[in-house]
């Protein structure tokens, strides 16, 4: 029977004499483990992307206003999230173009919670979706309402 030294794929270390069944079958592991590596990260792309893609499109996002809180709940094909805002610590609204520019010919705005917790409420939304959702926000919370012009 011949025994030979076998050297570890992974870590480059020696280790014990192995008859050559053995060798291969590790060489053959190792070989597999990194194949796999390399296609979990392209699923892993892939999959990110897919989640992006379903946030963007079934995604509904509800605001309730009260006395003290903003509450604003996402649903995204049954999960659902929800965060609360107190209405004293919104120090501003502010509109923001967050599309339209470079590559990207869809222009298209959002609107962000300044204070003492930064928020987006919208992105990637029409101008007047974000602009009207501006208004009665700043007007319930009795803040300042910062508009970027439409261009």
């Amino acid at each position: 029977m011949t025994r030979t030294i076998c050297v570890d794929a992974l870590t480059g270390g020696v280790q014990k004499r192995l008859n050559p069944v053995t060798a291969k079958r590790r060489i053959f592991c190792a070989y597999v483990l990194t194949v796999g590596q390399v296609v979990m990260v392209f699923w892993g792309t892939d999959l990110v992307v897919a989640v992006l893609f379903t946030y963007l499109l079934f995604c509904r996002k509800s605001f309730r206003l009260d006395q003290e809180n903003l509450v604003m709940k996402s649903d995204v094909l049954g999960f659902k999230r929800c965060k609360t805002i107190p209405k004293n610590s919104i120090q501003r609204l502010v509109q923001v173009k967050d599309g339209g520019e470079g590559k990207d010919s869809f222009p298209s705005w959002g609107l962000k919670v300044e204070g003492i917790n930064k928020a987006t409420l919208i992105f990637r939304q029409p101008y007047e979706k974000s602009h009207w959702l501006g208004q009665i926000l700043s007007k319930w919370a009795g803040v300042e309402f910062v508009k970027v012009s439409k261009e």
